[in-house]
């Protein structure tokens, strides 16, 4: 490879340090991005898991079998 002129080298390393910058900042929203979502997985489930309760509660009062027994087992076990 040729060498590279001082102006060269000073303009590559510019795009080092930029490029750098750009990807740590593209991780750092990535990461915010990831936490968001995983703390409203976590209303959801919760919301979900008191729903199923809520449902299979009512099917127990009425008598007839609930089609998320199963789940709400799966949660508890």
């Amino acid at each position: 490879m040729a060498e590279l002129s001082q102006e060269q080298q000073t303009f590559y390393r510019q795009v080092l340090d930029r490029t750098k910058k750009d990807i740590e900042n593209i991780d750092k929203q990535m990461d915010e991005i990831l936490e968001e979502v995983k703390q409203r997985l976590a209303v959801l489930q919760n919301n979900k898991k008191m729903l199923i309760q809520m449902y299979n509660s009512a099917c127990n009062v009425l008598g007839v079998a609930s089609e998320y027994e199963d789940e709400e087992e799966e949660e508890e076990g």
